[in-house]
Parts: C-alpha cells; structure tokens; sequence
C-alpha cells in the first residue's frame, strides 16, 4: 500500500482503525471518571488481539515471525510497559502528562518503524 511495507502498514493503517472502538469506548470510560473500566478495557482489547486474534491466525495457518521483527519490535514492547511505572508509582492516577508521555511514544514508535522502509 503506497509502497509501504506489509509490516508498517500493519503497525499504522490496521492498528488505528482497529484501536478505533477501544479509543473510545476508554475515552468514554475516562470522560465519566470510570478508570477501572478505561484499563479494563485496555487490557482485554490487548489481550484478546495476542491470544484470540494471533491463536486463530495460527490454527489456521502458522505463522513465522522472523528474527528481525522481534528485534524491533521486543524494545518497543518493553518501553510501552515501562511507561506504566509511573501510573503504579502515583497510585494508579494517571495525569495529563502521562498520557501526553503516552501519545508520543506511539508516535516515535511509528516514527521508528518508518525508519525501517
């Protein structure tokens, strides 16, 4: 698609449209002051995308995943679970900065994966 790899196009285009119903269905959640259902949401989005979604995939048809995927893609993965140690250190409050520190570093992942072309 527009010469962009299968990969970035993955981690761009597919990503955000399906991360469309889980952005605000937790914006929502967030908007009321429900934060235990904003993180519910969350995590049960991520977690039926690496289990159910990728499992299914598998069954169907493996699949393999080439060494130079996971070496750019297992750094990304451990930020975005660092980026949470402030949320657990400041009682599990979330601020406006946090999620601005949050937005960004999807955008430089993005940005990163972009690097890859």
């Amino acid at each position: 698609l527009y010469g962009l790899t299968e990969w970035t196009t993955g981690l761009t285009l597919v990503a955000a449209a399906a991360a469309v119903p889980t952005v605000v269905a937790v914006a929502r959640a967030g908007w009321v002051g429900d934060g235990d259902a904003a993180l519910a949401t969350t995590a049960a989005a991520n977690t039926v995308v690496l289990t159910l979604v990728l499992g299914v995939v598998c069954v169907v048809r493996p699949v393999a995943i080439r060494e130079a995927a996971l070496q750019r893609e297992l750094p990304a993965m451990g930020l975005s679970a660092a980026l949470l140690i402030p949320a657990l250190l400041t009682g599990l409050r979330v601020s406006r900065y946090q999620g601005t520190m949050w937005v960004t570093a999807y955008a430089a992942l993005i940005a990163w994966q972009f690097r890859w072309l």
